[in-house]
């Protein structure tokens, strides 16, 4: 099992060119469900693009950051005590220098949670 975060792991991780899909355990513990929601918990939005964005830099070994948004859909709730695993589909569309356009999912078997398309530029 690979050590991602205290917020999520993964825990399979596979390859082809262009793409990559990560298994991933959301820790339904982390201090961020505790505000968002007390009683309910709902896994925030900007936490589904950051395990993209986590996911990219670990893949292709350098820092990023989102330099453009051109579609982001949040699907369905993303409840962790309900659907603590969920797979992370990432195509990487076109790289060119410091750039990256993205293509990715949060799913697991029965629904979709997050669409991204956009872009992640090096940050350094």
């Amino acid at each position: 099992m690979l050590q991602q975060t205290d917020f999520f792991q993964v825990k399979e991780l596979t390859k082809e060119e262009n793409k990559f899909s990560a298994q991933i355990s959301l820790n339904k513990e982390h201090e961020i469900f505790q505000g968002h929601f007390p009683g309910q918990p709902v896994t925030p939005g900007v936490c589904m693009l950051d395990i993209i964005k986590e996911l990219c830099e670990q893949e292709y070994q350098k820092e990023v950051a989102v330099s453009a948004i051109k579609t982001i859909k949040f699907l369905s709730i993303l409840d962790p005590q309900l659907q603590s695993e969920v797979v992370a589909d990432v195509t990487v569309l076109k790289q060119e220098n410091d750039t990256m356009e993205v293509k990715a999912e949060l799913k697991d078997q029965e629904k979709a949670y997050f669409k991204f398309r956009g872009t992640f530029t090096d940050f350094e």
